[in-house]
């Protein structure tokens, strides 16, 4: 019976184009996906493995089926020395980066919500109007002009 992070040694039975399916020596067989293959970008597995070829690798689940998923990559950084990468990664709080909004996308700047801060000076209703629609215009033109580009020059869709 094979248990999670057990060191197992196996043939390569099949590759297919997301994984090489692999016998173990008590009978069951697990699959290597392509993206624990190798640590780096995996296009073609047969690069890497070929049918009939004896491998070593990391049990990182067994179902209660008996489907068991494998980790080449991860025996290969136990090999190095190298500490292992967690095989379930736990989410926390702290980890997530804020929601920044528009912040990094497209071309347009962020900027935070208007915050209302009462004037100092005394200007009337107009002039406040008039600086918000100022403010209001500037974000609508760079929101448009960057939507424009990349829908294809503007056109408007009918239909």
């Amino acid at each position: 019976m094979v248990n999670v992070n057990d060191i197992v040694e196996g043939k390569v039975t099949g590759i297919t184009a997301f994984g090489a399916f692999v016998q173990i020596q008590d009978g069951t067989t697990g699959l290597i996906h392509i993206s624990e293959i190798s640590t780096g970008y995996v296009s073609d597995i047969n690069d890497y493995l070929k049918v009939g070829q004896t491998v070593k690798a990391v049990a990182l689940s067994v179902e209660k089926d008996g489907k068991l998923s494998l980790s080449l990559k991860r025996y290969l950084e136990l090999e190095q020395g190298e500490k292992p990468k967690s095989i379930k990664r736990e989410y926390k709080k702290q980890d997530r980066k804020p929601n920044k909004g528009m912040q990094g996308k497209g071309n347009l700047p962020y900027s935070p919500p208007p915050v209302y801060e009462p004037s100092k000076e005394n200007s009337s209703f107009e002039d406040k109007l008039s600086k918000f629609m100022k403010d209001s215009d500037e974000k609508l033109s760079a929101l448009r002009k960057n939507t424009e580009s990349k829908r294809g020059g503007g056109y408007v869709r009918r239909g």
